[in-house]
């Protein structure tokens, strides 16, 4: 069975890349593109992708306008290696999995998704079926950050964001596509780590699109966190001449880190992103001002009933 990077399941990855955004595929002007002959592509169209509902115009072929967009990075990966082996399989597999798909797709309101899809989404699929390193520039607080020889592996939709999921320097990452610009695509490729790989088959961690989080650690408190990660994901990255630590974590959601910054208030304070400190901070003036007025109020009655017994005594 030919391996998910060999270049026939490339090649198959990229036409199927190519029908899903609704473009119309000429085996004579692909060719010189794919560095194969037309009759290669040819048979690619009309024998191991004659699974899904094309159309044939002029000698050029095209997917059916009513399945176009439907398919994810995902699924296109999955039925390149079907196709690529589809003399092996009973003829109906392929296909039977293509429908799967597609009505998964409608299902889950894909067509939506698809007319909200930012204009880097196209670029980026082009590189995780090439396996294409990327770079690009990511808009934080503290400014941009430039990232080179990223691997690419999936893009991911979550509460109607647009993330990639990618290696640096065999590092996992999830990256907002909001937040990114200049992106690069290289020459140079790499090989899927089958490790991440796995990561991705597991949905739990599809969408929990980390963001870094950034603490300062009081000279007091930082005793504690030298001696253990009392934080997940917890990163030492600076220890400051007064004691005090500067601290990373990644996080999903403030949520994750907000209980544990309460617990150690005053010791700890949230270098960003700048938001989660505002929102710590205005959660702490809603209590405090509920607590404030709730003794008030106390005093009040207490006033009130202390009078009364001055009256009636």
């Amino acid at each position: 069975m030919p391996a998910r990077d060999s270049p026939l399941v490339r090649r198959l990855a990229l036409l199927l890349m190519k029908l899903n955004h609704g473009e119309r595929l000429s085996p004579a002007a692909l060719a010189p593109e794919l560095d194969v002959s037309a009759g290669t592509l040819r048979r690619d169209l009309g024998r191991r992708l004659s699974f899904l509902p094309l159309e044939r115009e002029g000698g050029a072929w095209r997917l059916d306008a009513a399945f176009a967009g439907r398919l994810g990075t995902r699924d296109v990966e999955h039925l390149a290696a079907l196709a690529a082996v589809r003399g092996l399989l009973p003829a109906d597999v392929p296909r039977e999995l293509f429908e799967a798909r597609v009505q998964r797709a409608f299902l889950a309101g894909s067509a939506a998704a698809q007319r909200e899809r930012p204009a880097l989404a196209r670029p980026l699929e082009d590189a995780i079926v090439a396996h294409r390193r990327i770079g690009f520039e990511l808009r934080k607080d503290e400014g941009l950050q430039a990232y080179a020889d990223i691997e690419p592996y999936r893009l991911l939709r979550h509460k109607g964001a647009w993330y990639l999921a990618a290696r640096d320097h065999g590092q996992f990452k999830t990256f907002s596509l909001a937040r990114m610009q200049g992106l690069r695509v290289s020459a140079q490729g790499f090989s899927p780590d089958p490790g991440t790989e796995r990561v991705l088959a597991d949905d739990e961690v599809l969408w929990q699109a980390r963001e870094r989080v950034v603490l300062r650690i009081s000279a007091e408190a930082a005793p504690h966190f030298r001696r253990r990660k009392l934080i997940a994901s917890q990163k030492i990255e600076q220890v400051l001449e007064d004691g005090s630590l500067v601290v990373s974590v990644q996080a999903a959601h403030a949520s994750q880190v907000l209980p544990i910054v309460r617990y150690w208030m005053p010791h700890l304070r949230i270098l960003s992103p700048q938001a989660w400190q505002v929102e710590l901070e205005d959660g702490l003036s809603r209590y405090l001002g509920a607590a404030a007025r709730d003794e008030a109020g106390g005093s009040e009655g207490a006033g009130e009933r202390e009078t009364g017994r001055e009256v009636e005594g």
